[in-house]
């Protein structure tokens, strides 16, 4: 008996869980991003950016813009806390999900925000930490509707950098995980702009966000004078037709 085309079998993604648990353990985190002055300019570079019916993917809790400025929010989130949560502003709605496989329908939402989510999308290999990042970036495209904006704020690093950490990867994926902290795999920012091309976004515009003082890495609070990370932001459009 004929039996249809077999699937290739999931990459593993034995880090999404660690990541999830770091997050539900790590009680100063939203106060590290209130304080931290990177994160207000992130919040600076957010203006004007929302707006209609937004998907927000990954937010952990956190809305560092203004929720009037949207028509409705959905937040797609691993963390089953903030899913289960009655407490919430009126127009926004929870959903368990990953990135890679988002729960909703195609070409639903004017705006899709990823805000420094695609770095802890990293795997033990990668290749599997490549593959996830740019599905997470295929499945944004999917969900928005013609012409709609995907605004991707993210930590990266300049091109050398990438290159020397995807080199070391083993090396940094051993030392991160005796710091008993989940794997991390940072993007430098043309690079990001060129997967959301290859998903079919156009008009891809890249705009650093200026640097504060300190920024969160590894889990601490960290000088950025002391990192080669800068922060971007990153506005691609899907095509009106």
């Amino acid at each position: 008996m004929e039996t249809g085309p077999q699937q290739e079998p999931a990459p593993p993604v034995e880090n999404l869980q660690k990541t999830q648990d770091f997050f539900s353990q790590w009680g100063g985190y939203h106060q590290l991003v209130n304080e931290l002055d990177t994160y207000r300019r992130t919040t600076e570079a957010l203006g004007g950016e929302i707006q209609g019916r937004l998907l927000d993917v990954g937010n952990g809790g956190v809305f560092n813009y203004d929720l009037q400025t949207a028509q409705e929010i959905v937040v797609v989130d691993l963390s089953e806390e903030l899913v289960n949560s009655t407490t919430k502003p009126d127009n926004v709605t929870f959903l368990w999900g990953d990135a890679t496989a988002l729960p909703v329908e195609s070409d639903s939402f004017d705006t899709c925000l990823l805000q420094f989510l695609l770095h802890h999308l990293a795997e033990k290999s990668f290749l599997v930490t490549r593959q996830r990042t740019v599905q997470a970036i295929r499945e944004a495209y999917r969900a928005l509707k013609p012409g709609g904006r995907l605004v991707l704020m993210e930590s990266c690093l300049p091109l050398p950098w990438e290159w020397a950490e995807r080199m070391l990867f083993p090396v940094f994926r051993f030392v991160v995980e005796r710091m008993e902290h989940p794997i991390v795999f940072q993007w430098n920012w043309n690079r990001l702009a060129d997967f959301a091309r290859e998903a079919g976004f156009e008009r891809v515009e890249l705009t650093p966000v200026p640097r504060g003082k300190w920024i969160i890495q590894l889990g601490h609070r960290w000088p950025t004078a002391l990192t080669p990370v800068r922060v971007y932001k990153i506005v691609a459009h899907k095509p009106k037709s």
